[in-house]
């Protein structure tokens, strides 16, 4: 008889998710204003060397001792806005692709993998048609007299009897009866 391994089931929840923090430096210091997570630590590396880099090309307030101050407060700037970015449902890589996806597809759509298109409102013209059979000689005589023509109604069943067991039921046969 063969005897199988019990199979192992694990459930990882978003309580168990905790995002990695930059917080020390490597000889142990504090980093100011700290902690900071990855995300932060990665914006700002990536702000301030884009800042830097285009300096010059892009922008300039002509003084490298201004420039060098604003580049890295504004990377700094995007820090703290990234700090702010809720990260724990979601892969930011995964946002940042589905931002992308959603700004290059098409605004009216896709169906069966081609572009939907709109088509131009147009009107629509319509009348309705009372098809009555009634013959002439009747029509005539129905607009040539003013008394209104007797529609007949359904023949009323007589109600069936019924005993009464509540006193209820006894007063709505009462109200029946009249």
């Amino acid at each position: 008889m063969e005897t199988r391994e019990p199979e192992v089931a694990r459930f990882f929840t978003a309580a168990r998710r905790f995002s990695k923090l930059l917080g020390k430096l490597p000889d142990g210091t504090r980093i100011p204003g700290g902690p900071y997570t990855i995300v932060q630590g990665v914006v700002v590396i990536v702000a301030a060397a884009g800042a830097l880099m285009t300096r010059g090309h892009l922008w300039t307030f002509g003084s490298f001792l201004i420039d060098v101050p604003m580049a890295l407060a504004v990377a700094a700037g995007l820090g703290i806005l990234a700090g702010r970015i809720p990260t724990r449902n979601r892969n930011l890589v995964t946002i940042a692709l589905s931002a992308i996806h959603a700004m290059s597809s098409p605004a009216v759509g896709r169906r069966n993998g081609k572009t939907v298109t709109i088509r131009k409102p147009r009107k629509v013209g319509g009348g309705a048609v009372i098809d009555w059979p009634v013959s002439e000689a009747e029509l005539d005589e129905i607009e040539s007299t003013d008394t209104p023509v007797p529609v007949p109604q359904p023949a009323a069943a007589p109600p069936a009897p019924v005993t009464a067991v509540t006193g209820v039921e006894r007063l709505l046969q009462q109200t029946r009866a009249k």
